[in-house]
This record gives structure tokens, C-alpha cells and sequence, in this order.
């Protein structure tokens, strides 16, 4: 057994134990306390929460070796029962009671690398306890609170931890919806230094420095970060987040350039990894502080280690196909996940890729035939999805990736789910003006694909594709010919996609070849005689070429016996298939009914 497996004196339960603790049934129930065991946990409580504001006072820190050994596990353990009843919430609402934690936080395992608050089940906790003080804090400033504890009490199925953060996270947004909700936000954080025009100045929870002292913590030990909050059902970090956020942009602007671009990297990089695990509620709040500004990631481009960036793709997949309401990504968060990571793929990391492509694409699928979001929004998010597929490829490509067997699964993937029945019918389904970006971002997909991949392993695997491909391309045109003349570019452009998918796979000779094969519908009275078609109904003799069955009965019910077809094939009609009930509807309709064709006139036509 190592150290790692080992629980620890003081630290308790490693995380592989103790996020077996921490999962959605330990927040499903409720405390159903008599007055007497209720009193007990407040006083329990309040002990531990009232040593660790002591931390934070002014002049703790020469103490903080004393005061810590005094704070225990059980202690803090005390503090989250708290949690398991609407009626002792409010107990957790002390501003010093963040910064107390984050120091707390600092004392596990340091090392010269960082703290691994995540090692142990203590750093854990305390980063639990800070989240929920600092979101009561929060709500009770923007006097909110007593509303949730009210909604908490009516809805006895729903877990209270789902409602807290629901509403945290609502308020974060909130706050950041104008400039005035920015004064108000940074009023709320204690952060404002300039004159407020609220009643009073509010407490700030930490130091100056507090946020970034907590953004290198959680930096220091992503690997166990992402772990842990994959594992565990926390409560989410929306007004962490903002927090963070309001530091960050507040100090970025008094710095230099090249030390700004640091700092701005570092909050990235926090920002995509709860981003990875963070609970749907607090998707739209993320969405709205992510800076996708691809300057901030030149201080670190790669990953610190392989084992990070396999943590990475897993995490990311397993939020993309987690059927939990409360992980389930919003398609919204696709584009900003696969930009922070697909552009550099770690070394090691490359196996992964062709079920990290397979369960985007399906959650793509998904989005699209549930309508999450409305067609325009949605175009935009799959363009940009593909855009960073694409550029997934292109970095196998730089890499000189040629492991072929994972190359192989990745285009299976791609077949497996559709990939280009999902190109082909979002194009034609979805709104006209941001089809262009999509359709080109899609073929050069292909394009990309065809770099890493040999044409005729791509040949081998798409040949059963080929026909849906054919199958496209004529739709495009049926609609270029049926639809105004507006809309002539855009399925031209589908069609053009169409063929390049078709060339990027290795079939560009099979396409040209079938386009030859075109004609001109052979019924003299074809009501779109200039319109040039795939001989799909033709004569299985001299394959004379029709462009629907209506046609080729036609062709049979009044056609001229002087026409090259009835002249070389009329006395061997059993080689044609010829649809024998439409020959008799449209007989019946030439010489029946107000506009009927007079037999002799009829006659006359069969002879001339």
C-alpha cells in the first residue's frame, strides 16, 4: 500500500476513498433533528466556524501553525451537517469564514510545486465549506436568502445543495449583466475601492491577494481538482468563479503586457477545468466570463503533464455523455471546451480522440433533433464545433501523428455516428445566412481528415457512404431547380460541400463519373425540360433517361411512335419497368375530363 492509499493522520481519507462520500446520496436526504440534536449541531458548529474566522483575523498569520493543529477533521465535517437542513443554513453565512478556509487550504501537503489541497479529504472540505459561505454570504447581501431557504423547504424532493447553487449561480450572472451590475458586484465581493453609491461598504472576504492565492491553489492541483469534483456532486462555483474573475480583471489592468498575458493565462486555464465539471447550472454564468482571447494561452500552450491531458479529454467526455440533468453539458459549452484543448493535444492523449469526436458529434445530433437552441444559435455553435474539430486534426497533422489504428477507429467513429448525414441535413434544415461558414467549415473537416489519413484507407471505410454523398449532391440540385432563385447559392454551396467530402475521402473520380451520367429528361412534354437530372429512371435497354417515373409513363401513355425510344425499344417493353398504373391515370387523364385531347387529334400525333 502507498502513501497515497493511506489515510492520514491528520488530512484523513485519500481522494480515491473519500469521493465515495461525497456523491449525490449524501446530499438526497434531509436532517429530520428534534430541538435538542439540532442545538447540539449549531454548538458544534459554531465552535469550528468561530475558530476558523479566527484565522483570518488581522496578525493570525504568525498564529496560523498553532491555530490549524486545533482544527480537525471532525470539526469540519460539524460544519457541513449544517447543510442538511434548511433551518441551520444561515449559520454558515460569516464572510471571514472564506478567508479562514483558504488558509486552511494552504496548509495541506505544501510543497515547492504547490498545495495538493485535493489529496486529502481535509483540503477538500475546507474548499467545500468556503463555497457555501461565500454563496450565503452572497445571497444574503443581495437579500435573497430568505426566498431560497423558502423554496428549500417547499421543494423537500429537490436536494438543497442543487437549489443553493441554482441560485448562486443565477445571482452571479445577475450581477454581471451591465456596468451597474458590475458596481453591484464588486460592492457584493467587498472588492469596490472607490466611492459606492450603496448605503455601506461591505466586508470583503479575503485579502487583496486572496484570489489569487486561491486561483494557484486550485492551479497547483488540477490533476486531483478535476477528479474530485468529477467524482463528487459540489456544489457549484459560480460566485467562486466571479470572484476570481472581478481580481483578474480588475489587476490585469494595471499590469504590463507580458505579465498581464500570465495572469489572464493562469485564470484561463482554472476557468476550462471546472468548466469540465461543473454542474449545468452554472454553464451560462462560465459562458459569460470566458475569455477565449487566444494571446492569454501563449504563456502555456501545452498541458503540465500527459496524465493531465488524458484527465482533460475524460472529464470532457464524460460531461458530454453523463445522462445526469446536473452534469449534462449545454451545447452551448462545446466550442469553449474543444478550443481550449483540441488545438494542442498532449502526447499520450492521442487514443482518446476518436471517442472524444464520436460523443461530439452524437451531442450535436442530440442538440439538433431536441432543438435546445434556436436554428441560427445553434448553426453558429456547430460551426464552431467542427471549426475545432478540424483544428484537432490539423494538430495530429503538425505532429506527424501515425499511430494507423487509432487513425482507423477515428473514422469509424465518424461513420458510426453520421458525421456526414449530420453535415448534409443540418445544411438543409437550418437557417440560410450562416450556412456558408458551416458548409465550408465542414468540408475542410474532410480536407483535414484526408491529411492524417490515407486515401485509400478513407476509400476502404467510406465506400458504403458514397451513395448518401450521391444522394445529397442530387438533392442540391432537385432544390436549386424547385426553389426561387435566391436560394440558388445556398444549396449550390451545400451541393460543392457535398463533392468535397466526397473528393477528401478518395472518391472525386467515382463522383465526376456518376455527374457524366446526367441528362436531359427524354419525355417530349417533361415539364421541366431544361432541367438536367441523374438518369435515375431510364430503359434498362437504351437507357434512355427520365426524370421521375410520371415521365417515363408519360413517355409510354402519349409519347410519339416516331420517337427514338418507341422506335427502338417499343417492342421489347417487358426490358423497361414501366409503371404500368401511372400509363393508365394519365391515358385516362389526356382523353377524359374538360381538357381532354380529342382521339383523332391523338391519332394524328402518334403518326406525324
Amino acid at each position: 500500500m502507498t502513501d497515497c492509499d493511506q489515510v492520514h493522520p491528520r488530512w484523513g481519507r485519500p481522494l480515491e476513498q473519500y469521493v465515495r462520500s461525497w456523491g449525490p446520496e449524501s446530499f438526497q436526504k434531509r436532517a429530520n433533528w428534534d430541538a435538542r440534536t439540532e442545538a447540539e449541531i449549531r454548538n458544534r458548529a459554531r465552535t469550528a466556524i468561530s475558530m476558523i474566522c479566527d484565522l483570518s483575523t488581522p496578525g493570525a498569520d504568525q498564529a496560523i501553525d498553532v491555530f490549524k493543529n486545533s482544527i480537525t477533521l471532525s470539526m469540519l465535517r460539524s460544519i457541513l451537517d449544517l447543510t442538511l437542513s434548511p433551518e441551520t443554513f444561515s449559520e454558515l453565512g460569516y464572510p471571514r469564514l472564506v478567508d479562514g478556509c483558504m488558509r486552511l487550504m494552504g496548509t495541506v501537503i505544501p510543497s515547492d510545486q504547490g498545495t495538493r489541497i485535493f489529496k486529502y479529504e481535509y483540503g477538500f472540505l475546507c474548499f467545500r465549506i468556503m463555497t457555501i459561505a461565500l454563496d450565503v454570504c452572497c445571497l444574503q447581501r443581495a437579500e435573497r436568502f430568505d426566498a431560497i431557504i423558502a423554496r428549500m423547504r417547499a421543494e423537500s424532493e429537490t436536494e438543497m445543495l442543487l437549489i443553493l447553487s441554482e441560485e448562486s449561480s443565477r445571482l452571479a450572472l445577475t450581477m454581471l449583466s451591465d456596468n451597474k451590475g458590475l458596481g453591484r458586484c464588486d460592492w457584493m465581493l467587498g472588492t469596490d475601492t472607490y466611492k459606492s453609491p450603496y448605503p455601506s461598504q461591505q466586508m470583503p472576504f479575503t485579502v487583496p491577494e486572496g484570489p489569487m492565492y486561491l486561483m494557484t491553489m486550485l492551479i497547483s492541483d488540477e490533476r486531483r481538482f478535476l477528479k474530485a469534483f468529477a467524482a463528487t456532486y459540489p456544489p457549484g462555483l459560480s460566485l467562486v468563479f466571479c470572484l476570481i474573475w472581478r481580481f483578474v480583471s480588475l489587476r490585469a489592468r494595471r499590469l504590463p503586457e507580458e505579465a498581464r498575458v500570465v495572469l489572464v493565462s493562469v485564470y484561463c486555464r482554472v476557468h476550462f477545468r471546472y468548466s469540465l465539471v461543473a454542474p449545468v447550472c452554472d454553464d451560462p454564468f462560465l459562458a459569460s466570463i470566458c475569455i477565449p482571447k487566444a494571446a492569454w494561452w501563449k504563456a502555456s500552450t501545452t498541458p503540465i503533464d500527459g496524465e493531465v491531458g488524458r484527465e482533460t479529454i475524460l472529464a470532457y467526455m464524460r460531461r458530454v455523455t453523463s445522462t445526469d440533468a446536473h452534469r449534462r453539458i449545454s451545447i452551448t459549452r462545446l466550442p469553449i471546451l474543444l478550443h481550449s484543448f483540441l488545438p494542442r493535444i498532449t502526447d499520450g492523449a492521442e487514443h482518446l480522440l476518436p471517442r472524444l469526436y464520436g460523443s461530439t458529434i452524437d451531442r450535436l445530433w442530440q442538440a439538433r433533433i431536441k432543438n435546445e437552441v434556436p436554428g441560427d444559435k445553434f448553426l453558429e455553435i456547430v460551426t464552431d464545433t467542427i471549426n475545432y474539430l478540424r483544428r484537432g486534426l490539423d494538430c495530429l497533422h503538425e505532429k506527424s501523428y501515425s499511430n494507423q489504428s487509432v487513425m482507423t477507429e477515428l473514422v469509424d467513429e465518424l461513420i458510426r455516428h453520421d458525421a456526414v448525414d449530420f453535415i448534409a441535413q443540418t445544411a438543409f434544415s437550418l437557417p440560410i445566412d450562416p450556412n456558408i461558414q458551416f458548409v465550408g467549415s465542414s468540408s475542410c473537416l474532410f480536407e483535414s481528415l484526408g491529411k492524417v489519413v490515407p486515401k485509400e484507407q478513407l476509400r476502404s471505410q467510406f465506400r458504403d457512404i458514397v451513395p448518401d454523398i450521391w444522394k445529397y449532391i442530387s438533392y442540391s440540385i432537385d432544390a436549386i431547380y424547385m426553389d426561387e432563385l435566391i436560394l440558388w447559392e445556398h444549396f449550390g454551396h451545400i451541393g460543392e460541400c457535398m463533392l468535397k467530402i466526397g473528393a477528401a475521402t478518395g472518391f472525386e473520380e467515382d463522383l465526376e463519373a456518376a455527374r457524366e451520367k446526367w441528362a436531359f429528361c427524354n419525355f417530349e412534354r417533361c415539364p421541366d425540360p431544361d432541367y438536367r437530372v441523374l438518369s435515375m429512371w431510364a430503359c434498362s435497354r437504351c437507357a434512355a433517361p427520365y426524370c421521375s417515373q410520371r415521365c417515363q409513363a408519360g413517355e409510354w401513355a402519349h409519347g410519339s411512335l416516331r420517337s427514338f425510344h418507341k422506335l427502338t425499344c417499343g417492342n421489347i417493353l417487358p426490358q423497361t419497368d414501366i409503371p404500368w398504373n401511372l400509363v393508365d391515370q394519365l391515358e385516362s387523364e389526356f382523353t377524359s375530363g374538360p381538357n381532354r385531347i380529342d382521339v383523332g387529334d391523338f391519332m394524328y400525333w402518334g403518326t406525324k
